[in-house]
């Protein structure tokens, strides 16, 4: 049986740049893994079949509605392997939460797959799109990366050195990136912004939160607020608690902040839950 870790994400910006014929979104985007994480073990069938059981969270889709029975799929056929796995996912990571959960199992289970069966090609990152847009981050397996496209044209960012802790407020309700992008296409953001690529990754090089403050943000937020302002409230909270720097997650519903140190304070409005960049 192989056993592998699922991490989360955090986007530390998340500008939309516009709206494609196929309904998806060009994006900019900047990955930060996390050190929440689901753990996945796959144990390999000689008979063609896959199967998925999915512990500590019902709302997590079982069966072949979830991304990583369809990831494990993906796989097989791509190599036209005549095995079948059985998937075992014990879930940590929020659904709907923007930390990336259901790709990062997909990644995991791809991952996993190669190792047992040593079957990898270089267009594998990029073509795990198909799967979800957040799949070829976890699927390049690196901490820190700038994303476009939908998020299949990935760019590691190496020589990070980030000791500050990462407090998410994770509600006890979720937003589907459906819905956020539907939101955002009904209000849009107040941003209008398009940032040189050079410039997001050199102010996250500089490793100086209050300059990022100054220049990333996400699109996504402003139009979650309007239907979600709980959401507000919570970025207000961490703000408040002396975060050096706070947004939505992706396309929500967590809400992150980020913290010299842990410290301890009540969120009346979802579960506080501290990581670290790893």
């Amino acid at each position: 049986m192989i056993r592998v870790k699922s991490y989360a994400k955090i986007n530390l910006h998340l500008a939309v740049l516009s709206k494609r014929q196929d309904g998806y979104h060009n994006l900019q985007t900047i990955f930060a893994r996390i050190s929440l994480y689901d753990e996945v073990f796959l144990e390999a069938k000689r008979e063609p079949v896959v199967e998925l059981l999915v512990r500590g969270d019902k709302g997590v889709p079982q069966g072949s509605r979830n991304l990583a029975f369809k990831a494990a799929r993906w796989y097989l056929n791509r190599y036209k392997i005549e095995w079948g796995v059985r998937i075992l996912i014990d879930k940590k990571i929020p659904p709907k939460s923007g930390l990336g959960g259901g790709s990062s199992n997909a990644a995991a289970v791809i991952r996993g797959l190669g190792q047992f069966f040593k079957e990898w090609d270089p267009e594998i990152v990029r073509d795990s799109v198909v799967l979800g847009a957040d799949v070829p981050f976890f699927i390049s397996d690196i901490p820190f990366a700038y994303a476009e496209g939908i998020g299949e044209i990935i760019e590691p960012i190496e020589n990070l050195s980030f000791r500050e802790k990462v407090a998410l407020i994770c509600p006890d309700f979720g937003v589907s990136a459906k819905e956020a992008f539907e939101l955002y296409d009904k209000f849009g953001s107040g941003h209008g912004k398009i940032m040189e690529k050079n410039h997001l990754i050199e102010t996250l090089l500089s490793e100086d939160w209050k300059k990022m403050k100054d220049v990333f943000f996400n699109d996504l937020e402003a139009p979650l607020f309007k239907k979600y302002p709980d959401l507000l409230l919570n970025k207000d909270l961490l703000i408040n608690e002396g975060s050096l720097f706070s947004l939505v997650s992706g396309s929500g519903s967590s809400v992150f902040g980020i913290f010299e140190d842990k410290k301890d304070f009540v969120c009346p409005k979802g579960e506080l839950i501290w990581c670290e960049f790893i």
